[in-house]
């Protein structure tokens, strides 16, 4: 069976006009589409087309078209990328060959979605006219709903996830009842109908509802992730199948054909997309994630004028331990070291005042947006995007916006006046100068927003900001899925050298610590090697974060080398731009991957969020007045 057959015949040219006339409004596109299927029908062409798809091998595209396969996340990415580069060649009767002879991009699957109820009526009688093509699709349909069901029942008892529920490969499995009665319904040898396996198919997918509904206390890894998300493609295509067998032909018949043929036909034109399949499998996984984050987000949040205060003084906590950060990070710059080390040092400098300053229940501001906004997409979650719910989100978004503006105040409060003070102290008392006036001018010009490339990198440290919030949620979703802390309460050499009260207070510490820490020291390393690599590979790469620069900013000035007022002016102004863009590009990137962690699209994602800042500039009282906390 030749390409030709497919590139020339009526198939063929039905695609290419849909195409024409894809442009159209829907009722014009459905109404060209009917009067050239009548056409077709009246030419005595509609054979000519059923007889087409005679011979065409189906079974493959229903059983694996837009369903993962049990390869895994990383060895199916892997299978992706060789096939982008060489793309596998099908047999020429195999339908996913087929499709692609008849769709040219990707999103021709939607040439068939917006085909009305009564087209697809149409087109499903004109498929069978040939009763051999009818029967052939039936047969196909009836080994594909076996195979599904198969492959449905491994995931099911997967050791992987048997692990995480024991009860899923017990004798008296619902996994094993459906196997035996899906036989029982294509075989025939039992009275079985598709209402009675629909509800088979029911109990199974609760076995994967708990595991997603308790994901906060039984945890989700990428593997665990892949296997809920192929046992929800398997199920949904059953279910699909098995109303499609068991509906009697016409109007019923019409609008299943189509959500199959448009399912299967996607599924073939995006089998080689990498973007698409990673988008697919890691909502649940950066949902976990998410969760985790925005689980601490509330912690940033000052509900209250006296949450406010606490957070005012927690700011300031992190504001001193900045400036010696500052000075720290000054002092390793004079030891003229190779870049990588110094890069290294740098950051172990900023990552472990970073842990200190978690430890000590200190704030730093920048910090706060990739888990607050976190915690703006879990209350959509639980409150919809009705109007009163985007009135609630628009409170919560206003309180976080006043919250993180009292810590960039809390933070500059102390970093600004205690490095310039320490500084110029430093000059009167022993004539020595925190920075030469080269390495001033330097800090005050990589400051500059007109001089530099400061608000691009502060754009940047956004981006690190968001990581390091990610990789946070990312290990305290391992602690709870690995069962870290049992482990470590269980592990032969700690149990020998540490007291069990103490190893028990020790694996608390570690399931309670673990995310932040590794979070904090990955924040800094980012922060600190940003510079020199960008440095090492000759490209404008850097960071700049407003505690930071508020810092090197305050030491420059106060060495006395008298420069102009209106420099000294335009840099502050940078640094207070560094600090606005740090915050929100964190937020905007963190609310982005929350938003999508819940399964929003874009335009909905850019809508709410777009609702939420209207609400707030119509009233923007909410910024200063709001006394009450939110219940969420």
């Amino acid at each position: 069976m030749g390409t030709e057959k497919y590139q020339n015949g009526e198939l063929k040219q039905f695609v290419d006009f849909l195409f024409l006339i894809r442009k159209s409004e829907s009722d014009a596109y459905n109404r060209k589409a009917s009067d050239y299927l009548e056409k077709l029908v009246k030419d005595s062409r509609a054979e000519a087309l059923s007889t087409q798809l005679h011979g065409v091998f189906f079974t493959q595209s229903l059983t694996n078209a837009g369903i993962n396969s049990n390869r895994g996340f990383f060895p199916e990415l892997r299978q992706r990328v060789k096939y982008r580069i060489l793309p596998p060649v099908n047999e020429d009767n195999f339908f996913s060959h087929v499709v692609l002879q008849l769709f040219s991009g990707k999103e021709g699957y939607l040439l068939f979605e917006r085909l009305s109820d009564a087209n697809w009526e149409r087109l499903t009688h004109i498929i069978t006219t040939n009763p051999a093509t009818g029967l052939s699709l039936k047969e196909q349909l009836e080994n594909a709903i076996i195979i599904l069901t198969h492959q449905f029942v491994s995931i099911g008892i997967d050791p992987y996830l048997v692990k995480k529920l024991p009860s899923a490969d017990d004798t008296d499995s619902p996994f094993f009842q459906l196997n035996m009665r899906i036989n029982e319904y294509i075989k025939r040898t039992a009275s079985v109908s598709p209402g009675e396996l629909m509800m088979d198919l029911d109990v199974c997918d609760e076995t994967f509802e708990y595991l997603t509904k308790n994901r906060a206390t039984i945890g989700i890894s990428l593997h665990l992730t892949f296997l809920i998300r192929r046992a929800e493609q398997h199920s949904r295509r059953i279910k699909l199948l098995l109303r499609l067998h068991g509906s009697p032909s016409g109007v019923e018949r019409g609008p299943l054909l189509r959500e199959l043929a448009v399912s299967i036909i996607k599924g073939e034109l995006y089998s080689n997309s990498l973007l698409y399949f990673i988008s697919e499998n890691t909502g649940l996984l950066a949902n976990r994630i998410a969760n985790q984050t925005s689980s601490k987000g509330e912690h940033y949040i000052g509900f209250t004028k006296h949450e406010n205060k606490k957070l005012l003084f927690s700011a300031m906590g992190g504001g001193c331990v900045v400036v010696f950060l500052v000075y720290i990070k000054h002092f390793i710059h004079q030891l003229h070291l190779p870049l990588l080390p110094e890069g290294i040092l740098f950051g172990l400098n900023y990552g472990l005042g970073f842990v200190f300053m978690h430890f000590t229940h200190l704030t730093l501001a920048t910090k706060q947006p990739a888990m607050t906004a976190s915690y703006i997409a879990e209350s959509i979650e639980q409150k919809g995007l009705g109007k009163e719910s985007r009135k609630e989100l628009s409170v919560i978004l206003a309180q976080i916006v006043r919250s993180q503006f009292i810590s960039l105040i809390g933070n500059l409060l102390m970093v600004l006046p205690l490095c310039f003070l320490s500084a110029w102290i430093l000059m009167k008392q022993t004539w020595l100068h925190a920075f030469t006036h080269e390495e001033a001018l330097g800090y005050l010009e990589s400051n500059h927003p007109l001089l530099s490339g400061s608000l691009l990198y502060a754009v940047f440290t956004g981006i690190f900001l968001t990581l390091a919030g990610l990789i946070t949620g990312y290990y305290d979703n391992k602690v709870v899925f690995s069962s870290i802390p049992k482990r470590v309460m269980r592990h032969p050499v700690l149990k020998r050298i540490m007291k069990p009260a103490f190893l028990e207070k020790f694996a608390d510490s570690v399931s309670i610590n673990l995310g932040a820490v590794v979070g904090n020291l990955c924040l800094g390393m980012f922060l600190g090697l940003a510079g020199n690599f960008g440095k090492f590979m000759g490209i404008p790469f850097d960071i700049r974060h407003v505690t930071i620069s508020a810092g090197n900013f305050a030491i420059a000035v106060s060495q006395g080398y008298g420069f102009a007022l209106l420099f000294v002016a335009t840099v502050f102004l940078g640094v207070i731009l560094i600090g606005l863009i740090n915050i929100i590009s964190s937020f905007m990137f963190s609310f982005l991957i929350a938003c999508r962690s819940r399964y929003l699209t874009t335009r909905q994602t850019w809508l709410v969020l777009g609702s939420l800042l209207a609400y707030i500039l119509k009233n923007p009282r909410i910024l200063i007045f709001r006394k009450d906390k939110v219940d969420l």
